[in-house]
């Protein structure tokens, strides 16, 4: 898995691009062995929708619980300061929008911070993964 920081979206990709790899020293790769999954868990994750599925991100999120939430692989690597980011805050009504452009759902939500301040913010999510779960894609 590489980490890039130059996503484009319906871009035609040839073989000679996506098999390159970065000149990096091998001391900086990672190595991203599938993480186990609670079945239990993974069970409920089936059959939530795109609203509630986001309540139990941002929920995790604002008790700093997310880094178990398989969720959130996507972003392992920033944990510490979203959670510190999302700290205390709490989240509130939800709404999903598909759009025809884009694989995943946004969901729109009220966030409240501790001083209470809210602002309105939305997350990308998606399910068409091997295991079909919603995972966070963007909007973080």
């Amino acid at each position: 898995m590489l980490r890039v920081d130059n996503i484009q979206y319906n871009v035609l990709m040839n073989k000679n691009t996506v098999t390159a790899l970065p000149d990096v020293h091998s001391g900086k790769w990672d190595d991203m062995k599938p993480q186990p999954v609670e079945k239990p868990r993974l069970a409920r994750l089936h059959h939530m929708s795109p609203e509630e599925a986001a309540q139990e991100m941002l929920n995790d999120l604002c008790s700093g619980k997310a880094g178990s939430n398989p969720a959130f692989c996507q972003y392992k690597a920033y944990m510490s300061s979203l959670e510190k980011e999302f700290k205390g805050c709490r989240a509130s009504n939800f709404i999903a929008k598909k759009s025809g452009d884009y694989a995943g759902v946004y969901v729109f939500y009220l966030l409240t911070h501790p001083d209470g301040n809210t602002e309105k913010s939305h997350i990308c999510i998606r399910n068409d993964n091997d295991q079909h779960i919603w995972i966070a894609d963007g909007g973080l």
